[in-house]
């Protein structure tokens, strides 16, 4: 019989780890053309298997699609041109020849906002603001600008 020690606990533990990796948490069966996984609510939330379903999913379609880099740059710069056509009208942006007019009932419609006690301070911060927006809507209709994507891996998120 093994004497109690610090060799006999490695060797359990050594066993343990072998076990562990012969009967692994989760089980795949087949049936028919599906693979059935369960997996106990230990391991994975609903919400984590889901993410990962979906990551192979999307993986299974990406193996399968002969689309080039270049060519989905392009379509993304295409969606993001029709998203931004879109929604020009609900934030009321206008083209370039009508912008003066546009830019003073914007800059009326902001002092209406502003509360009765605001000082120029204020009011300049706003107009400043404003002008900033004006500036990136017009980038972004000239095509300049940042994905989501690219402003992540900057700002390293």
């Amino acid at each position: 019989m093994d004497s109690p020690g610090p060799d006999r606990e490695e060797k359990m533990l050594a066993e343990a780890l072998e076990e562990l990796k012969a009967q692994p948490a989760y089980r795949i069966n087949e049936d028919g053309d599906d693979l059935i996984v369960r997996v106990p609510k230990t391991l994975a939330t609903r919400e984590r298997v889901s993410r990962f379903l979906d990551w192979l999913e999307f993986d299974q379609l990406r193996s399968q699609s002969e689309l080039t880099e270049e060519d989905a740059a392009a379509f993304a710069a295409e969606v993001k041109r029709a998203v931004w056509d879109q929604n020009r009208q609900r934030l009321n942006v206008t083209d370039d020849s009508s912008l003066a007019s546009t830019v003073r009932e914007k800059a009326v419609d902001l002092m209406q906002r502003l509360p009765p006690d605001a000082d120029v301070e204020e009011v300049m911060e706003q107009l400043y603001f404003l002008s900033k927006v004006e500036r990136g809507f017009r980038q972004i209709d000239e095509g300049h600008g940042v994905s989501h994507e690219d402003a992540k891996r900057r700002f390293g998120r």
